[in-house]
């Protein structure tokens, strides 16, 4: 049946309600023992052709058929469900060859949705008023009424994968994803944030979208009404995945991340450093994608990724060199490390120490209000993990706090053609101007938490730096983790 139902889809010949006894056959299936699963695996994996097929569908596709295609992709996602539960229970009825297939084959799912999700976003970018995907991506057929973006990549954080598993499959994953996660980033990102002057702490919440008016323009075509941006939901499951990952690593042994992991990792976290300073959330010079929402549980499971992520002093080198990197690539006139006025240490500045601070101007510029107040509670351990990725050095971690507070970007000025300069601090709008007293503070909670192992404290010392709790910010509270539950 699936090679028939897949030749009709490929000609165009397909109705809904073939797709619906498609469906209906395959929940069925999901009430098997596992043991008549596995000894059917490759015909039962062999359904993904159909799943893979809604994802790159025709704009002009009949509706009907894709809800009942939306039908097919959760059933399909309960039968693989199933056989992992299976497996966790009881593993003399399913092997861990056979889970090793059933990620795989979630793993090519993920490979396309992820490409799918990436085409709606460029041209939304193009201004595009019908983009890729719109039919897709939707309450009814890819969303909050069946089943939210990036189910399959939740899939792949709850079987017991690792890097020796998936390592190919989460590099090109994960660089689809990079530029999931910067797709509201202008090209001219310089010239359109940096060069405004200030910092980087305002909210994103109200950022212009597609459909949107900034005040500086004609209004554009929007997406269509029940359109849902797969970009949070994908984002939230692969940072889970990440994490997950990153798990496997022996903690005794952090560095045996293998280089090319390494590059991935600290390509997200740079991503994250530039999402959180250099970007308003805004739509700049016709650049029509709306800017990733932080009070989402996106943000949630970052916050869960970014300690194991910079407790490996490599991703901090990698994160200042590609930062480098990406200043060069910029109309940026320079870079600099600052450093800030408080208490110097005697420790070199090297690429590590340079990574580090862009990681903690990014947690300043977050605090600020950048992200919600909510998450400053998970700031500590991440600055936890810096301190542990410079080797539990006091003295360098505290130089990168000074990099952090001081270092900016000057950016040529567009008033005029005496190309004069204009200087962007990336640790926000609070750090960069307190009073020497409010700068030692943070200094002395930051010494007295690494002296004592006691991280907590370390909210307090964000405090000082960020101009104390933020009140009416516009955020919501704490969300909670997305459950990817599909229902018949």
């Amino acid at each position: 049946r699936t090679g028939l139902i897949q030749s009709a889809l490929l000609s165009g010949s397909a109705d809904a309600g073939t797709m619906r006894a498609l469906a209906e056959s395959i929940l069925d299936l999901a009430e098997f023992d596992s043991a008549v699963i596995e000894n059917n695996l490759d015909q039962v994996l062999h359904l993904s052709v159909v799943v893979k097929w809604g994802f790159q569908a025709p704009r002009d596709t009949d509706p009907a058929v894709m809800k009942e295609w939306a039908r097919v992709r959760g059933a399909f996602m309960r039968v693989l469900t199933s056989s992992i539960c299976h497996a966790r229970s009881d593993s003399t009825t399913f092997s861990a060859a056979s889970c090793s297939k059933v990620a795989q084959c979630a793993a090519e799912i993920v490979r396309v949705e992820v490409a799918a999700a990436l085409a709606t976003v460029r041209e939304q970018a193009e201004g595009r008023s019908r983009p890729f995907g719109s039919h897709i991506f939707s309450c009814d057929v890819v969303g909050s009424n069946t089943l939210e973006a990036g189910t399959f990549l939740r899939l792949m954080t709850d079987s017991a994968v690792d890097f020796n598993t998936l390592g190919a499959f989460y590099m090109e994953v994960a660089g689809l994803t990079i530029e999931l996660m910067s797709a509201h980033l202008s090209p001219d990102l310089c010239y359109a944030n940096l060069g405004e002057g200030g910092g980087g702490g305002g909210s994103p919440r109200h950022g212009v979208g597609v459909g949107e008016d900034d005040g500086e323009g004609d209004e554009s075509e929007g997406e269509a009404e029940d359109y849902e941006d797969p970009r949070q939901p994908i984002l939230e499951a692969f940072f889970s995945l990440s994490s997950k990952l990153l798990g496997t690593i022996n903690p005794q042994n952090l560095n045996s991340v293998p280089p090319e992991i390494e590059d991935f990792v600290a390509s997200i976290v740079l991503a994250v450093v530039l999402d959180w300073t250099v970007s308003t959330g805004r739509a700049n010079r016709g650049f029509t994608v709306r800017g990733l929402d932080p009070d989402d549980p996106a943000t949630l499971v970052l916050l869960d990724f970014l300690p194991a992520a910079v407790q490996n002093g490599s991703v901090l080198e990698k994160v200042a060199l590609q930062f480098e990197s990406f200043a060069s690539s910029q109309s940026v006139a320079s870079f600099s490390l600052g450093p800030g006025n408080g208490p110097l240490a005697t420790a070199q500045v090297t690429p590590r120490v340079t990574g580090a601070g862009l990681c903690i101007a990014a947690l300043l510029s977050g605090a600020s209000g950048r992200i919600p107040p909510w998450a400053l509670e998970f700031m500590p351990l991440t600055i936890k993990g810096i301190w542990t990725g410079l080797g539990a050095d006091l003295g360098a971690t505290q130089l990168a706090a000074e990099i952090a507070r001081g270092c900016c970007f000057f950016t040529a000025s567009r008033a005029g053609a005496n190309n004069t300069h204009r200087a962007r601090v990336l640790s926000g709008k609070y750090a960069s101007r307190l009073k020497p007293k409010a700068w030692t503070d943070f200094h002395t909670v930051l010494r007295t938490c690494a002296q004592s192992g006691n991280w907590k404290d370390m909210k307090n010392g964000l405090k000082f730096a960020c101009g104390r709790k933020k009140k009416d910010s516009g955020y919501k509270l704490k969300p909670s983790k997305r459950t990817y539950e599909n229902s018949r």
